[in-house]
């Protein structure tokens, strides 16, 4: 099952990790934003606002573990510095196609004191922060295609369990779809007694589409053992919001533009 509880259909599916869910509120746009317009936005950017808000460092950290199993086989080629953790992938000039996993890889990534699997991989130091920074970094996987640039960084977590998640910031491109976070700062922490992760962006946060237009990000989804609960909700001139409740028959959600279902959300 992939982060929303749906069915894999790909590698790239197959290798997206569960994340500690997202809880932030926000502001509603103000006068001087060119506002987002959901009902005139194409499915493909509808898609890619919910998934980069709700999922995006579950994707970042599926791509590198794709580019950590394919590096064995030199595509990407891997440069690994022990002291600190960091490893770096770069795909050669027009790409490469990886030998394990059969993904094609362009660009550049470099992972920071990140979870690693495959050859060479090692566990993060607990008293360091992780960081992720993608340049034009972009994989294609059975047929879904997913493209990474900016960064992610997670601070150290305190005794207490809370940690922060921060965006400075990440555009995310997935299957066609296009969207620009430019900043969101998550505190996160266990949620006591639940066995459940749960964020919160206290100054709020807010979304840009490659129109240029602007939106409000609203989301109240916290990850567990047994799969996501709750919401993403966008505010524009309307409001597109995903409920992380009800799939239909394929496993997939239904979205809803102001209320009324405009479409379904089905993670690749």
């Amino acid at each position: 099952m992939s982060p929303l509880g749906m069915p894999r259909r790909s590698i790239l599916a197959a290798s997206i990790m569960t994340f500690a869910g997202l809880t932030a509120c926000a502001d509603e746009p103000v006068a001087d934003m060119h506002i987002t317009r959901f009902a005139a936005v194409s499915a493909p950017d509808r898609a890619a606002a919910l998934l980069a808000v709700s999922q995006g460092i579950d994707y970042a950290r599926a791509a590198l573990a794709m580019a950590e199993l394919d590096s064995v086989n030199g595509c990407p080629a891997v440069v690994r510095e022990p002291r600190d953790q960091r490893v770096t992938f770069t795909a050669p000039p027009g790409g490469c196609r990886g030998q394990t996993t059969g993904t094609t890889y362009h660009g550049v990534a470099v992972a920071v004191n990140a979870p690693a699997g495959g050859e060479g991989g090692a566990s993060p130091l607990p008293a360091s922060p992780m960081s992720l920074r993608f340049t034009d970094f972009r994989l294609e996987a059975g047929g879904d295609r997913l493209a990474l640039h900016g960064s992610i960084l997670q601070t150290v977590a305190e005794p207490t369990g809370a940690y922060d998640v921060q965006l400075w910031p990440l555009e995310f491109g997935l299957n066609g779809g296009t969207v620009t976070i430019p900043q969101m700062v998550l505190d996160c922490a266990m949620l006591p007694g639940t066995g459940r992760h749960g964020c919160a962006s206290p100054n709020g946060a807010r979304g840009q589409l490659a129109d240029g237009s602007e939106f409000v990000i609203v989301v109240d989804v916290q990850n567990g053992d047994d799969g996501p609960a709750g919401f993403v909700e966008l505010r524009g001139e309307d409001t597109l919001r995903v409920d992380f409740v009800t799939r239909d028959a394929e496993g997939c959600l239904p979205y809803r533009i102001d209320g009324v279902e405009a479409g379904k959300l089905c993670a690749p």
